[in-house]
């Protein structure tokens, strides 16, 4: 028996038991999929799809998911507003990123947006500030 494959009961009949054997570990990359785009994976958040760099996962993703390619990739390269996770770890070098059979492959979409322009650092004074102010001066004013 191959030592990456365990036993599991398939049925009993009197004493004997008969086992199947069942795989152990992945045989592909799971790749996960950002919830923005799971409407191109029929609502699925993960995929094993096989690969052996993130160019053939995406190419063998877009089989499973058509026109997902499009929202990842932009002239060969990944769009600059995705980002590439391989087994937790940011990578560089993208599409040449070499991923290992039980892998897993995140694409983050990046985040931008926020609260506007930054204020200035000399906030206009509060409504209470302006009437001490006032109160100050006039308690101070030479009579």
């Amino acid at each position: 028996m191959a030592p990456d494959r365990m036993l599991m009961p398939l049925g009993r009949q009197s004493r004997l038991v008969a086992y199947a054997p069942v795989p152990r570990f992945r045989a592909m990359p799971t790749v996960w999929i950002p919830p923005l785009m799971r409407a191109l994976s029929a609502g699925r958040d993960r995929l094993d799809v096989p690969g052996t760099t993130i160019r053939e996962v995406i190419d063998n993703l877009e089989r499973e998911c058509p026109g997902i390619q499009a929202r990842l990739c932009a002239d060969g390269r990944i769009k600059p507003g995705i980002a590439v996770a391989v087994d937790g770890v940011m990578q560089t070098k993208k599409l040449g990123t070499p991923v290992k059979a039980a892998s897993e492959v995140h694409f983050v979409p990046a985040i931008s947006g926020g609260a506007g322009a930054p204020r200035s650092r000399s906030a206009p004074p509060s409504a209470r500030q302006d009437r001490d102010q006032y109160i100050i001066e006039r308690d101070c004013q030479p009579s």
